[in-house]
């Protein structure tokens, strides 16, 4: 008898154990649902870009990588030469426009919070740092969304809200995209920035952004001939 009472007690302590599991499990699923909506995005990258906001991206030709499995992000790149995709800005300069070169580091690449820093340098006139920047995309292929603050020697600032898209590769990075959106232009005070709401699609047209060793300013015939962050925000042709 007493065999039977250590049995049917050792079954039900299984039982509650599996119980237990079950139901952790089930929390576990609950939370992934409740941080990633169906198309692939955290919670944090929603916050930053509106649904609105994104879909005039994409329709601007701006590609989005989504997922919760992007590669580590944690090297200096250069895109050259940098052209205009598309705007949504009134009589913009042409499509193929030539913007300056731009260097760009990724560091303190966070997987568990889908997270990583940003800082670039345009040309050599201006510097831009990310508030806060948030990662998608699966295998090789990554989109970053960030908020940026930029500064120029002008006197020019703004807050931006940026997105990067590409494909990491063994040397740099294929298809490099970037989308520059204005938030706040700090009441423009040389009248030269684009407007709130307006943004721009750049990519690197040869399609290889390569590492490089450094984020210092670029030289070079063409910094001389083009300007920086403050072209990619100016209202100017």
């Amino acid at each position: 008898m007493k065999n039977y009472k250590a049995i049917f007690y050792v079954g039900k302590a299984i039982l509650w154990l599996l119980f237990l599991g079950l139901a952790f499990q089930f929390q576990s699923c609950k939370k992934d649902d409740e941080e990633v909506d169906p198309d692939g995005l955290i919670q944090a990258i929603n916050d930053i870009v509106p649904d609105t906001t994104l879909n005039q991206m994409i329709a601007l030709g701006m590609p989005i990588n989504r997922g919760t499995t992007p590669p580590s992000l944690d090297k200096i790149y250069k895109a050259s030469p940098f052209v205009l995709v598309k705007s949504n800005i009134p009589n913009d300069r042409p499509v193929g426009s030539l913007f300056a070169d731009y260097k760009f580091k990724f560091y303190d690449y966070d997987a568990s919070k889908f997270s990583v820093k940003i800082d670039a340098r345009e040309g050599n006139i201006s510097t831009s740092t990310g508030i806060g920047s948030f990662v998608s995309g699966e295998g090789n292929k990554f989109t970053i969304f960030a908020k940026i603050f930029s500064s120029s020697t002008n006197g020019n600032k703004s807050d931006l809200l940026v997105v990067m898209s590409g494909e990491k590769t063994t040397t740099g990075i294929k298809d490099f995209y970037y989308s520059l959106y204005m938030l706040n232009d700090y009441g423009d005070p040389n009248n030269d920035l684009i407007e709130k709401g307006q943004m721009r699609v750049i990519k690197d047209s040869d399609g290889n952004s390569p590492e490089v060793s450094s984020l210092d300013a670029l030289v070079g015939d063409l910094d001389k001939k083009v300007g920086s962050m403050l072209e990619m925000t100016s209202s100017k042709k």
